[in-house]
């Protein structure tokens, strides 16, 4: 039985998170042994099979932090020494970089995985930057979302490169949304409260669009960076939209919210497949995003199942949020159902498990 270790940072928040959730519980279920290697716990983390086995470095994700990095490097190291895998699936570059730096001597297959916009990674730190890209020199399998994303290896490491999109949970295929819009009023967001995810942005196009469409309300869901918030919160109240644009807060039942909602509202300025999208598609949902590199443009065909916008631009936003607004109810319906047919296909989560199993075994 081959013994894999999926390795990430912790088993909350985002995408990355998510995909090891269900990838170590299908990989188990296929008949290996599987481990998942993080940092420290926390709280809201996603569902993991009991079957699966948890490598904490530290009890708690916060303690890591604190850490010396010469104690991270033999931590790193003691565990996949003991462990001795057949396969190591590294995700997100900090991870990334402890995993192939604690591992030099040791053999195992590597899988290098790609979960945001490469171009965007490390940018102020060169020395990162380098052993971020070392990663992928030594790994044996890069796994990246987009063919987009292969354009940033060398021609050498484009060779290693397949193409996974995120998976779908179960529970986003077997349950397909009955709810029918009749108007576009509710408009949702999801995602960490990052500067990558430009609420700012969001926030203004939607000021300009609620100016001639006072009915219309925006919430936005996600945690993050307490002081980023803050802004966030002063740039509402700065524009007078307190009644208008809500700071919901981390949802762990996000679907639900989403069937709360008419349409959802994407404005990055850079992504790599933003599973908020992919759930925000599957729900049917009238979905507007930027046009920014990585992954909308995989999924959004603008005007047949979704908007994309000009990406850092204000007024197209909101061209595209007046568009949505303006839709027939019969538009409606054929948008949302284009969208979630869209997603079944791009993401099916059989095709994607096929092709990771590929990689593993050959």
């Amino acid at each position: 039985m081959k013994k894999i270790i999926l390795a990430v940072g912790q088993l909350f928040g985002g995408g990355a998170e998510r995909v090891v959730s269900i990838w170590s519980s299908k990989l188990y279920k296929a008949g290996y042994d599987v481990s998942i290697l993080i940092c420290g716990r926390g709280e809201n983390e996603y569902q993991i099979s009991p079957n699966v086995k948890i490598l904490s470095i530290t009890s708690k994700y916060n303690d890591f932090q604190k850490m010396s990095y010469i104690n991270r490097y033999f931590s790193y190291r003691s565990i996949l020494i003991k462990e001795k895998p057949d396969v190591v699936i590294s995700f997100l570059p900090t991870t990334q970089i402890w995993c192939n730096l604690a591992s030099i001597g040791l053999k195992f297959k590597r899988i290098e995985t790609v979960r945001n916009n490469p171009w965007y990674i490390f940018q102020k730190n060169r020395i990162c930057k380098f052993l971020w890209r070392r990663c992928f020199n030594k790994a044996n399998c890069i796994i990246v979302q987009t063919n987009e994303q292969i354009k940033f290896f060398s021609k050498k490491n484009q060779k290693k490169c397949i193409v996974i999109s995120n998976p779908l949970t179960p529970k986003i295929i077997d349950n397909e949304p009955m709810k029918l819009s009749n108007e576009i009023r509710n408009f949702i967001a999801s995602g960490r409260l990052n500067p990558q995810k430009n609420y700012p942005l969001m926030i203004e196009a939607f000021r300009i669009a609620h100016k001639n469409y006072p009915s219309i309300k925006l919430n936005i869901f996600g945690k993050g960076n307490e002081r980023y918030a803050q802004e966030l919160e002063k740039i509402i109240k700065e524009k007078k939209l307190e009644n208008v644009v809500f700071l919901k807060g981390y949802s762990s039942e996000i679907l639900k919210e989403y069937e709360n909602a008419d349409a959802f509202l994407m404005t990055s300025d850079y992504e790599g497949l933003p599973n908020s999208l992919i759930e925000a598609m599957a729900s049917k949902l009238i979905c507007i995003s930027t046009d920014c590199k990585t992954g909308p443009k995989d999924l959004i065909d603008d005007g047949v199942n979704g908007f994309l916008a000009k990406t850092g631009d204000a007024k197209s936003i909101c061209d595209c949020i007046i568009s949505a607004i303006n839709l027939s109810t019969s538009q409606i319906e054929n948008m949302g159902n284009n969208a979630r047919k869209k997603i079944i296909d791009f993401c099916s989560d059989e095709k994607s498990f096929k092709t990771l199993l590929e990689i593993i075994e050959n």
